[in-house]
C-alpha cells in the first residue's frame, strides 16, 4: 500500500512539473531567407544578422556554429552579449 501511495505521489508531482514548464526560447521568425557566408577572418566563430524575413549568417569555418547562428535567425538574441558556444560543439 505504501509503495502504491508513493508511486501515485511521484506521478502527480511529475505531471505538475510539465504544466509549469515554459520554454526558455521563443520562435520570433518562422519564415525567412538565409544566406550563409564563410569568412576565415571573422573574429568569432559565427555571426547572425537579421532583418524581418532575411538572415545573413557568417561563419569562420563552415559548418561550425551553424546551428547556433540559425537559432539567432529564428529566436533573436537568446543569450547575453558574451560569446556563447552552445550548439557549436564546445
Amino acid at each position: 500500500m505504501i509503495k502504491f501511495m508513493l508511486a501515485t505521489f511521484l506521478v502527480l508531482c511529475l505531471s505538475g512539473c510539465s504544466s509549469l514548464y515554459e520554454p526558455k526560447y521563443n520562435i520570433e521568425r518562422d519564415f525567412f531567407v538565409v544566406k550563409i557566408v564563410e569568412d576565415p577572418e571573422l573574429k568569432t566563430d559565427g555571426l547572425a544578422e537579421w532583418k524581418q524575413s532575411y538572415c545573413k549568417i557568417t561563419l569562420k569555418k563552415y559548418p561550425k556554429c551553424l546551428l547556433h547562428e540559425m537559432r539567432h535567425c529564428i529566436e533573436g538574441d537568446w543569450h547575453d552579449e558574451k560569446p556563447n558556444g552552445q550548439d557549436c560543439g564546445y
